[in-house]
Parts: C-alpha cells; structure tokens; sequence
C-alpha cells in the first residue's frame, strides 16, 4: 500500500511541477511528512497499547470505543477512516 501511495505521488508530483528537480524536491518533502506521521502514529500507538495499556478487563464496549476515539483524535489512519466510512480494509 505505502509503495503505491508513494508512486502515485511522485506522479502527480511530476505532473505539477515543470522540473524533475522541482517536483522531486516537492515529493520529497511530503514523503518525509507523512514518515514523520506514521513514527508519530507509531509512537502513540506503543505508548498506549504496550507502555500504559488501559485496564482491559474494567472496560466495556463503550469505554474501548471512547479509549480509541481519544486515542486517535489527531491522528490519521487509514483503517480508522475507512471504519467512520463504512467500509471494509
């Protein structure tokens, strides 16, 4: 999926800048984004399921719901989004 994601904006990259340099530049720097995204992800995602997990056996269905949706507020994934849409990863 990453590869994908990452070839396709080159793509449009290339496509919106008049020059090679220009546009790699331009990807480059949204490509170093979105790998600070995905290690802040990470790290928020370690902290809380594995450095201070919740106590899973007190918690019901609606206080995991509230858990994760405080958990992810901010943050950006995929899985998460196809989730609110409906739709199935």
């Amino acid at each position: 999926m990453k590869a994908l994601t990452n070839a396709l904006a080159l793509s449009d990259a290339l496509g919106a800048h008049g020059s090679l340099d220009d546009a790699l530049e331009a990807w480059d720097q949204a490509q170093s984004a979105e790998g600070r995204r995905l290690v802040t992800l990470g790290q928020v995602m370690g902290q809380a399921f594995v450095q201070e997990p919740p106590a899973w056996p007190k918690m019901d269905g609606a206080a995991v719901a509230e858990w994760w949706s405080a958990l992810m507020r901010d943050q950006h994934w995929y899985v998460t989004e196809d989730a609110a849409r409906g739709e199935r990863s």
